[in-house]
């Protein structure tokens, strides 16, 4: 069944994203505003992603019928970064205000003994790395059956990317990176840990420029 812009407004009510009094304001404006296409779900989705209500994500989410799942706790989740082997992982918004990025195993992994304790051991593992060339993990929480990791949520590209976009980098610029890479991998071997994924594309270059990793952090 095709979504009208009623249902996606009584989406948007039910997943609590808008303040009630706040959501009733905004349909009210948005009618408002687009007078002829008011009757218009896309156009509505894509009128609360430019006007700041919701992030694309949520509203991807809000036209195909979803009003759960925009809350872990006391964190909103804003957007979905990627998706590994075993967990996905999403930028998140604590009621505070701060942005995280939370990794999160979904219902069908969390009901496989296995996969969850190896979740669980090795979020509970990453919250003791402490160093600047590692990516800092805080919090292991589970609501709702759903069991998640909140980690340093990080600005910027892969060393996969840059390598894709500039082929090769000067000598200077890649010692700097795999000494950067090794301090970090050091800590890690001191906590008595192997990391056993190290490529490129796992390795976050925070700080750069399009055009040089002078002044990039490797996490």
């Amino acid at each position: 069944m095709e979504l009208t812009v009623p249902n996606v407004f009584g989406l948007l009510l039910r997943s609590k994203l808008l303040a009630a009094d706040d959501a009733k304001t905004m349909y009210a404006r948005w009618q408002a505003e687009a007078k002829d296409a008011a009757g218009d779900p896309a156009r509505f989705a894509s009128w609360l992603t430019a006007n700041s209500y919701v992030t694309e994500y949520q509203a991807s989410l809000l036209v195909r019928g979803h009003a759960d799942g925009f809350f872990l706790n006391e964190y909103k989740i804003l957007d979905r970064l990627g998706k590994g082997r075993m967990a996905g992982v999403y930028k998140a918004q604590h009621r505070l205000g701060q942005i995280f990025a939370i990794k999160v195993l979904p219902p069908s992994r969390a009901g496989e003994a296995n996969l969850l304790g190896r979740f669980q051991r090795e979020a509970k593992l990453a919250m003791r790395l402490k160093h600047p060339n590692v990516v800092r993990s805080f919090q292991v929480g589970e609501a709702k059956g759903l069991h998640y990791l909140v980690m340093e949520y990080l600005e910027g590209e892969t060393l996969e990317d840059v390598l894709v976009r500039r082929k090769q980098l000067p000598p200077a610029e890649a010692v700097r990176l795999v000494f950067q890479a090794l301090q970090g991998l050091q800590h890690v071997h001191e906590q008595g840990l192997v990391h056993r994924d190290l490529k490129p594309a796992n390795l976050m270059l925070v700080g750069g420029a399009p055009d040089t990793t002078a002044r990039a952090t490797v996490k």
